[in-house]
């Protein structure tokens, strides 16, 4: 495949997963299917040494195993990211990272301490646990989470990238599980998929730390020159809530643009993007309920 791939087609893919969510499969043979690993990684490399070959995996249990196995042979870990299939009380949106970087430092060697990222290759809201059935709907409520993870996954810098899972699936049943789409059947944005226009198209170049209260939850991103700055404003509960941003270190000068993603409320699929007019940067300003401000600012 990698000769296909990138000698014959000149399609130059850099990164390579070998063993997608094998580690709770196999007996637990973690031994094993590491060692399957490093034979796959030597033939790859021997056709294209120039590529990156990866394991995915979510539990501590399976990198203890696999990192000094693989050793030589990893050039980053992989994980899938869905942090709400935990069937029980949901303490992190990044338990599967969290994990894996956790087990870089504890099990790689000081090499790859400072050399291996996490890869998080599938990332989305949703629960496959009893009565999960609610999360795999593309709904203004579960976008907002899946939003949330997205940031919080670009405020990792142990996190090399993030791909939500999925552009578009092979079938949705009837909808009953199309939140697994960012587009609907005609290649427009649904829920989701405005979720991930806001983050592919009003980022900043670096994420910066935030503090909210209640239930509101912020993000903000600063560009290199510190004269721009992103804020993300999510509002999961029903009623609208007012805010009035401070900044610390930077004055706010004005407002370039300002948009929402609002939805009728949580279960609503097809939330409205439209600009909002804000006159000051003083003003207290409101997010509306099942819905998420994106607001730029210039610096001083």
């Amino acid at each position: 495949l990698v000769k296909i791939c990138n000698i014959n087609n000149n399609d130059s893919i850099e990164y390579w997963e070998v063993l997608n969510e094998r580690d709770n499969t196999y007996n637990n043979n973690h031994a094993e299917l590491a060692n399957i690993f490093n034979r796959c990684a030597k033939a790859m490399k021997a056709v294209d040494p120039t590529i990156s070959i990866v394991p995915n995996g979510n539990t501590d249990e399976w990198w203890q195993t696999l990192l000094p196995i693989t050793r030589g042979y990893i050039d980053a870990v992989c994980v899938s990211n869905y942090p709400i299939n935990t069937c029980d009380t949901v303490k992190s949106l990044l338990r599967p990272a969290e994990i894996a970087a956790q087990a870089i430092r504890k099990y790689g060697s000081a090499a790859e301490q400072s050399r291996l990222k996490v890869i998080v290759a599938e990332y989305g809201p949703f629960s496959w646990c009893k009565n999960g059935g609610d999360t795999f709907v593309n709904t203004t409520a579960n976008n907002l989470v899946n939003l949330q993870i997205a940031f919080q996954q670009l405020e990792q810098p142990s996190i090399a990238f993030s791909c939500f899972w999925n552009t578009r699936w092979i079938d949705d049943g009837g909808g009953k599980f199309n939140g697994f789409d960012a587009l609907d059947k005609n290649g427009y944005f649904n829920a989701n998929g405005y979720g991930m226009m806001i983050v592919g198209k009003f980022l900043a170049d670096n994420m910066i730390r935030t503090r909210s209260s209640g239930m509101l939850k912020s993000y903000a991103s600063l560009s290199k020159d510190k004269r721009r700055l992103f804020l993300y404003v999510i509002n999961p509960t029903l009623n609208p809530v007012r805010y009035t941003p401070v900044m610390g270190r930077y004055k706010l000068i004005g407002i370039s643009q300002a948009y929402e993603l609002a939805g009728t409320g949580p279960n609503d699929q097809k939330p409205t993007w439209q600009a909002l007019k804000l006159a000051s940067v003083t003003q207290a300003q409101m997010v509306r309920g099942s819905s998420v401000n994106v607001i730029e600012y210039r610096l001083r």
